[in-house]
């Protein structure tokens, strides 16, 4: 079976097209949104209810976030998915890049609806 998973530094490929490293950009994307409030990563927690500890993981590139995650931390910034996985470097988004944005927005509604029944 072939490997269909390929990484590099930047980027991962997948089923050959380059995609960007979302982890990444979602890692250097919350500490500037957290910095640019003038909040402490100890602010920051006590807002989404985790863990100074956790919020530094998530800053470092460390753990795995799930969507419930990602809704709170959008909603204590006061911002949207695509800041958190927008790329980071100056520019554009890549077309995949606003895809996958489009999907997780698409994904966070689905969540407030089911928990608003």
């Amino acid at each position: 079976m072939p490997n269909r998973l390929r990484k590099s530094s930047s980027s991962h490929a997948y089923f050959g097209k380059e995609v960007p490293d979302f982890r990444t950009a979602f890692s250097e994307n919350l500490k500037k949104l957290r910095t640019n409030q003038g909040l402490s990563q100890q602010e920051l927690a006590a807002k989404t209810q985790l863990s100074a500890r956790y919020i530094s993981r998530l800053e470092n590139s460390s753990p795995n976030v799930t969507l419930t995650i990602i809704e709170r931390i959008v909603s204590a910034l006061g911002s949207c998915p695509c800041e958190l996985f927008g790329e980071s470097r100056v520019g554009n988004p890549s077309e995949s890049t606003n895809k996958l944005i489009d999907e997780i927005i698409r994904l966070l509604n689905q969540l407030r609806l089911r928990r608003a029944r």
